[in-house]
């Protein structure tokens, strides 16, 4: 078929030229930095809802003998766990709130979200693999793709 004779031509024209090698190495080594930069990060976060669970689990056990009712508006918190693929996509798990607080006849929003500290410019994109697909993708083909035209 043409397409692949073509296809084949432009791959090894893409093999010969230098710039090519470059790009596909910093795209590489951005896409294993994406990975591996908030992985501390998502294990201690983790281990902070960890150690918090065991905390409000020990207190709800040792209150005391309570009267049902009154019991349950002492409340407890709930703790979100994260996806495994929330480190390769975050999504809006930044912006939600880690804890929910739940007691009888309140309802509370969820609490420590994680860019509630973070800069404005944290704020607009995390580092990211599916970041990093989402806006280098389409210039690593506009760049290889300029000499085909």
């Amino acid at each position: 078929m043409m397409w692949t004779r073509i296809a084949g031509r432009e791959l090894r024209a893409l093999a010969r030229e230098r710039s090519s090698h470059v790009l596909a190495g910093v795209s590489v080594l951005l896409l294993a930095t994406s990975v591996f930069a908030p992985l501390a990060g998502f294990r201690a976060n983790e281990e902070w809802k960890r150690t918090s669970s065991e905390k409000v689990r020990e207190q709800w056990l040792t209150q005391g003998s309570r009267h049902p009712h009154s019991a349950a508006h002492y409340g407890i918190v709930a703790f979100r766990p994260l996806p495994a693929t929330a480190l390769l996509d975050p999504g809006v798990s930044e912006f939600i709130g880690q804890a929910q607080p739940l007691e009888t006849h309140e309802r509370h929003f969820a609490i420590h979200p994680q860019v509630e500290e973070a800069t404005s410019a944290r704020r607009m994109a995390g580092l990211s693999p599916s970041m990093l697909a989402l806006a280098l993708i389409p210039l690593l083909v506009i760049l290889v793709g300029y000499n085909a035209i």
